[in-house]
């Protein structure tokens, strides 16, 4: 099965926009009423909907927030990369990568 996303608050819609474009499931803070909703929930929220959680927020980082992220994490340091960078690393964890090898693991930016 193919990997599903969720974005976090701090990531730009603009990212959601290009995934969707290329076929990518994708549900965004903005979009299921996570706005301002704590860590938690957003983490509770990807896990029930079977979905990658993709943030800027280095509190996922933490090794007990992984051990709860069934469907992983992908973590990039704000402003690391452009907006089309971001979206291409994205692409590639999607397209390099299964649910299998994403279950509690955290993938670097």
């Amino acid at each position: 099965m193919a990997i599903r996303f969720h974005l976090d608050e701090h990531i730009s819609p603009i990212v959601a926009e290009f995934l969707r474009g290329n076929g990518f499931d994708v549900t965004t803070s903005q979009d299921t009423g996570l706005l301002g909703r704590t860590d938690d929930s957003q983490l509770s929220f990807a896990v029930n909907q079977k979905r990658t959680l993709v943030t800027c927020d280095a509190d996922f980082t933490r090794p007990e927030t992984i051990s709860q992220a069934g469907f992983g994490i992908c973590f990039c340091h704000r402003d690391k990369y452009t907006i089309q960078e971001f979206c291409e690393a994205l692409q590639i964890v999607a397209e390099c990568m299964t649910e299998v090898e994403m279950h509690q693991h955290l993938e670097y930016l």
